[in-house]
């Protein structure tokens, strides 16, 4: 709810769609999402480049106007990085820590800042 209105939002999730589609739509998520890119529609899995570029291209963005955020440092930074696309991780205790040049946050809340501080011109 909070970046919805300044930003356009998309989803690209290795997921089932049978399972994660009825569930967006039961939780009122979908109003927030732009593109929702999962991998059971398109046949392809994180890390793969393609799957980003899918939702960049349903959105009209180069990489270079989209920030990816992920929470997994092995399967969220590489394809978003081989296609030019900024990356951003949410630190889950447990995980691997991210990449020192990848910016971290703890909660989706700092994505705003993390914006603004971050990857804007």
């Amino acid at each position: 709810e909070m970046l919805a209105p300044s930003y356009r939002l998309g989803v690209v999730r290795d997921d089932q769609w049978g399972f994660s589609e009825p569930e967006i739509r039961f939780l009122g998520l979908e109003k927030f999402f732009e593109t929702t890119v999962l991998s059971s529609r398109y046949f392809i899995c994180k890390p793969s480049p393609l799957i980003y570029s899918h939702a960049l291209r349903a959105m009209k963005l180069e990489p270079s106007q989209a920030l990816y955020v992920g929470n997994d440092a092995d399967r969220d930074v590489t394809g978003p990085q081989a296609i030019g696309m900024p990356v951003a991780l949410i630190l889950r205790e447990g995980w691997p820590s991210p990449p020192p040049e990848v910016p971290a946050i703890r909660s989706l809340e700092e994505i705003a800042g993390l914006i603004s501080s971050h990857f804007q011109d």
